[in-house]
């Protein structure tokens, strides 16, 4: 059989020889130590991956059968420009977009949180404040592309009177009292390749913590943002142990589904070319 087939099944590395399940398996969990940064207050790396956590399958009596082991451990992550190209494909795409479109396909009902009755004239600005700012376009797109990529960054646009006093705030929790009236611009979406995660000693080394290995702040742009500040939608949670790889993301949908989208239409394009 030749090397690098099409299929998951195919696992084979450059010489046609079948690669040894340890060493596919660091392949789907460790990441490269400059991947992302986790920061202790002296400023040392302190993750807790570290440690080696694949002994047991570097022995001959490995849990499972080698040949499993392989076949589970290729199914990693696929990166996050993959997600993008495999998205084309019209099946994929419409996997990902129809469960938002479904969800907003009749609207809602805008309501004050207290449970007050709002007057009509303040129904009527809010509900073109919901079309100003495209909420509905928003809500689709966080949705589809979360779920193509398996997480999703929303950042509210708050300005807070000048670019220094902005990066500021944003690098601190989000604090309602800071913001000002008619500061608010609108909501930007992020594609997860252009946002690098950051934790700090507490979050990289205290399992007991509520914010365990959940980054303190996300670099965009070359600022530092608050988790606070950002609206983050994850297809579906990893382990621990798998969250450094996914970058703190979930599982991507496109990534779930690849394998057998492809085998669908190999098979439904192989029975016209047989009539042929």
């Amino acid at each position: 059989q030749e090397s690098g087939g099409l299929f998951s099944t195919d696992v084979f590395d450059e010489y046609g020889d079948t690669i040894p399940p340890a060493q596919l398996l660091r392949r789907s969990i460790r990441r490269p130590p400059g991947a992302f940064s986790e920061i202790s207050p002296s400023g040392e790396a302190v993750a807790m991956d570290e440690g080696d956590s694949l002994k047991p399958y570097e022995d001959d009596d490995a849990y499972l059968p080698s040949n499993q082991i392989a076949w589970y451990a290729s199914q990693g992550f696929i990166g996050y420009q993959m997600c993008a190209v495999i998205a084309q494909h019209w099946l994929v795409n419409k996997a990902c977009y129809m469960p938002g479109r479904d969800a907003i396909r009749h609207g809602y009902d805008i309501t004050v949180n207290d449970g007050t009755e709002a007057s009509p004239a303040a129904l009527d600005k809010l509900a073109w404040l919901d079309k100003r700012y495209k909420i509905k376009k928003h809500a689709l797109e966080f949705v589809h592309l979360g779920r193509v990529f398996g997480v999703r960054h929303a950042l509210p646009i708050v300005d807070y009177g000048s670019p220094d006093a902005t990066y500021a705030a944003w690098q601190k929790p989000f604090n309602i009292d800071g913001v000002r009236p008619n500061s608010y611009r609108g909501i930007s979406q992020i594609d997860p390749y252009w946002i690098t995660p950051e934790l700090d000693g507490e979050a990289a080394s205290n399992p007991s913590s509520l914010h365990f290995y959940e980054p303190t702040w996300w670099r965009i742009n070359g600022h530092r943002i608050h988790r606070s500040h950002l609206i983050i939608f994850r297809n579906s949670e990893v382990p621990d142990v798998l969250k450094p790889t996914y970058f703190y993301g979930g599982l991507p949908l496109t990534q779930m589904i690849a394998e057998r989208v492809y085998a669908s239409e190999r098979v439904a394009n192989e029975a016209p070319a047989l009539s042929l």
